[in-house]
């Protein structure tokens, strides 16, 4: 039985809770190994990788939900970059650096990952078990 709209909207966003953290757990260890700091970081080119890699959790996130169209994946990724966007405002804000993170044009590299990511998921087809059974035995 597929979930309510509510429902859905609710896991929705509590995975776009956990691919942020997610997200978070990886990122900042390999930033902090490879540059020291996100200022000494070339930021064009951490920010292509970690937008592949945001692409390649938001794919993996929207796999498991397995939406039934790509308009529905669009939007899981369309709520996840808004939601990623909202956390990191709201850190970098605290920190007085906003200019630093969104005065950068890499940085929407992340946010298009996101938003991609489930978009390049393949629907899962509705399964009907009973048919697909009988059908294979019909000569």
């Amino acid at each position: 039985m597929a979930p309510t709209k509510g429902k859905r909207f609710i896991v929705v966003i509590v995975s776009g809770l956990m691919l942020y953290l997610l997200y978070q757990l990886v990122v900042v260890p390999i930033v902090m190994l490879f540059f020291g700091s996100w200022i000494d970081a070339d930021h064009w080119l951490i920010s292509l990788v970690l937008g592949i890699f945001a692409a390649v959790l938001s794919w993996l996130f929207s796999r498991q939900l397995g939406a039934a169209s790509i308009k529905q994946a669009f939007s899981d990724g369309f709520i996840w970059a808004i939601m990623l966007a909202a956390i990191f405002m709201i850190f970098v804000k605290r920190n007085d650096s906003l200019n630093l993170l969104f005065g950068n044009w890499s940085t929407y590299l992340i946010f298009i990952g996101v938003l991609v990511g489930p978009v390049l998921m393949k629907p899962r087809p509705l399964q009907s078990g009973i048919s697909n059974t009988n059908n294979q035995f019909k000569n």
